[in-house]
């Protein structure tokens, strides 16, 4: 979809190109060129959307592990375990946009608000990984003797991304009946994110300075921890491409790719792609 966004706008730009550079025997003989169309001033519209999202749940537990296990020598092995995983989702979606246009020639700049409602984007996982820790550091034990920490961790986590609004600014170039155009700016999301984990230690003491090896309970450490949000605004910042193209008087058609990356929320990553066909009005 990326793919065929750009080549779009670049098949805009070439257009434009191509007629500037035709002969003018080509373009109708000496007859006068077309005044170039005018792009200033406000204008708003709609737009359906598909997105794909990057959401990593890689991080989500690390936190509520350290609060687990705070103070203990434990802690520090049980970090580098890794409980949840990568995601790769997709939706559809809606929304609508208004901007402002200021135009010099051929160029355009511009700013622009820009919303979608996003559809079902929502990734959730739930696993269980156990590990062995032998002597850590911080252990005191005797020589001679092995301090065994059998860990088991389990953990859910679930982030939902439900809008977007991003606040862009656009700068264009007019290519006849086609506007081709580049934008960059802030985004923010609304994001639904929950995540809990238990974890559970079984310290044992073995002595192994008489055979056989005799082995004895230390301790036993349980614990659990969650917390969520069902609605939380995430900030972050976006850029893409796109193309608008005239079609009969104020009215236009659009097609852009927008990328969206947004800050961790609870630990989550989150990332998005997102395709969107419009149509607009210019006052």
């Amino acid at each position: 979809m990326r793919r065929f966004l750009l080549a779009a706008a670049m098949f805009a730009t070439t257009t434009c190109v191509q007629a500037a550079d035709m002969p003018d025997f080509l373009r109708g003989g000496y007859a006068p060129v077309p005044a170039v169309r005018n792009w200033d001033g406000w204008y708003v519209g709609g737009q359906a959307s598909y997105s794909v999202a990057n959401i990593n749940l890689g991080q989500t537990e690390q936190s509520l592990i350290d609060f687990i296990l705070r103070n203990t020598i434990i802690q520090g092995p049980v970090d580098t375990l890794t409980v949840l995983g990568r995601h790769h989702e997709q939706s559809f979606g809606y929304g609508a946009f208004v901007g402002r246009n200021w135009q010099w020639e051929d160029v355009v700049l511009g700013v622009e608000a820009n919303y979608i409602h996003i559809n079902g984007l929502t990734a959730s996982e739930s696993n269980f990984i156990a590990r062995r820790f032998d002597n850590p550091p911080g252990s005191t034990l005797p020589a001679g003797h092995t301090d065994e920490f059998n860990v088991a961790v389990s953990g859910t986590a679930r982030l939902q991304i439900k809008d977007a609004m991003t606040f862009r600014g656009r700068a264009g170039w007019v290519c006849g009946d086609f506007l081709p155009y580049m934008f960059g700016g802030l985004a923010v999301g609304r994001i639904a994110a929950m995540r809990s984990a238990s974890v559970t230690v079984v310290e044992t003491d073995i002595n192994n300075t008489v055979s056989p090896a005799t082995t004895t309970l230390v301790s036993v450490l349980s614990g659990s921890a969650s917390d969520g949000r069902s609605n939380t605004y995430a900030p972050g910042w976006t850029a893409g491409l796109g193309t608008e193209m005239a079609i009969f008087g104020n009215l236009f058609a659009r097609v852009e790719w927008e990328y969206i990356r947004f800050v961790n929320v609870k630990g989550m990553q989150s990332e998005m792609n997102s395709a969107h066909l419009g149509v607009g009005y210019k006052f």
